[in-house]
């Protein structure tokens, strides 16, 4: 039996623009927060159906967006597509 792919999109102009950047920062422990955000990661709802999924993408792809995509059997992206972590530039990552 053919299993039913699960296809994701974003609304409007882009596709997500990440997660509520007020919510870095406010443990001092690392190991603390590291433990809170992989038991919050958006992506990680994904897992059940990540072989059946297909994430279409316009415009910006931001952060936790990004790695919603990145759970992605198949993305498709857009020409006016962008993909970016900007945890990367604060040194979270």
């Amino acid at each position: 039996a053919r299993t039913a792919r699960v296809v994701l999109r974003g609304r409007g102009r882009c596709f997500s623009l990440g997660a509520e950047l007020g919510e870095f920062g406010t443990t001092r422990d690392p190991a603390e927060a590291h433990a809170i955000r992989m038991r919050s990661l958006p992506a990680r709802a994904l897992l059940g159906c990540a072989e059946r999924l297909e994430v279409h993408v316009q415009g910006a792809c931001i952060g936790a967006g990004l790695e919603i995509a990145a759970f992605a059997r198949r993305i498709v992206a857009a020409r006016n597509a962008w993909f970016q972590l900007p945890e990367l530039a604060m040194g979270l990552l």
